[in-house]
């Protein structure tokens, strides 16, 4: 992933001819879909869709502020397994799930069809958790499992991110972007490809 980050970024350059007072697409309302993996740390990580939708505003020749909303459906699961003081077996199994985001962004027409742009927001999002206690050896009548404990529970993170958007045609958008997110609970790198189409 993050070659293909790196590729688009690369290839928008190239692609990016000298910029026109005046000349940029990047205005108005938009809506996009957006891949990306995200890695949450301790075994946590996984793919991830979200539909992603804002609106561009153009300040001066080439500066332009954005406002957006996404919502993320998740693949991200961990599982950790390790051995208590008592020798029992204790696996926490995570999920990331109901993924909701609003935030910002400014950027620079480079061109008039590439913009470089910084982001920042605020997510939130749930995250179920279970923690299951077995014996390293199984016996009658109860098998290995000892206890299961549900502590699953909600969590927000800021955001920051920085990005690079082609616009392929005066509608249609490529975009690339890698997102930090920090939370109470979780450090997160995510990054994302995505495709919108500007009205």
């Amino acid at each position: 992933m993050k070659a293909m980050f790196s590729a688009m970024i690369i290839a928008a350059c190239v692609l990016a001819t000298p910029c026109y007072a005046n000349d940029h697409p990047f205005q108005g309302p938009r809506a996009g879909v957006e891949v990306s993996y995200e890695d949450y740390g301790s075994g946590a990580s996984g793919e991830a869709v979200a539909v992603v939708a804002g609106w561009d505003f153009r300040l001066g020749k080439a500066v332009v502020l954005g406002l957006d909303a996404r919502y993320t459906v998740h693949g991200v699961k961990g599982t950790e397994t390790t051995t208590t003081p008592s020798q029992l077996l204790q696996t926490v199994d995570v999920a990331v799930d109901n993924n909701w985001g609003v935030g910002g962004r400014i950027g620079y027409a480079v061109s008039n069809n590439v913009l470089l742009f910084g982001h920042g927001g605020y997510e939130w999002f749930d995250v179920n958790a279970v923690r299951t206690v077995r014996s390293q050896v199984c016996a009658p009548p109860n098998g290995c499992q000892i206890s299961r404990t549900d502590f699953s529970f909600d969590d927000g993170m800021w955001t920051v991110g920085l990005g690079a958007e082609w616009a392929v045609t005066k509608n249609l958008r490529l975009r690339g972007q890698y997102t930090y997110g920090d939370s109470n609970s979780y450090d997160r790198n995510r990054f994302s490809l995505g495709v919108a189409f500007q009205f």
